[in-house]
């Protein structure tokens, strides 16, 4: 079961221009807050390992396995809102770049499993198979052996 680690903070939820705050000194006071109210914010351990998917787990924090896991976070509608809001990208401009990073993943994975199957057929596969003529010349007979001429 996962703890209950009180509300989610927004810093879009905190901060409206207010006269006298800026960005800046409203981040530092919820971030404040945060490592006020919930201790230890960071984990020292290794990323990777079990016992961070575990802690994450408990913390109640997206855990993603991969980067492209990640990616339709940016379809969410109040990532989409926070970003138009403080005019970071517009909906448009954030799809785009979803498109973009998985087109970008795709083409990554491609050249990948082509370059792995070149070297695959060029560098393991000969030095483990021989030809078939050459297979038929080591047995000392058969198609393209030069025995008994």
């Amino acid at each position: 079961m996962t703890p209950d680690l009180g509300p989610r903070w927004s810093l879009g939820d905190r901060w409206d221009p207010v006269p006298g705050k800026t960005l800046n000194t409203v981040i530092q006071e919820v971030l404040g807050e945060i490592i006020t109210k919930h201790g230890a914010v960071t984990f020292d351990g290794n990323g990777y390992s079990a016992e961070w998917h575990a802690e994450a787990e408990k913390r109640g924090l997206p855990n993603f396995k991969t980067a492209v896991d990640t990616l339709p976070v940016l379809n969410q509608q109040d990532v989409i809102t926070l970003f138009d809001k403080y005019k970071v990208l517009s909906p448009r401009e954030l799809h785009g770049r979803y498109e973009t990073y998985l087109e970008q993943y795709s083409k990554a994975v491609n050249v990948e499993s082509k370059l792995t199957t070149k070297l695959a057929k060029t560098a393991i596969l000969p030095g483990r198979h021989p030809l078939p003529a050459q297979a038929g010349r080591e047995r000392g007979g058969g198609e393209g052996s030069r025995s008994g001429a």
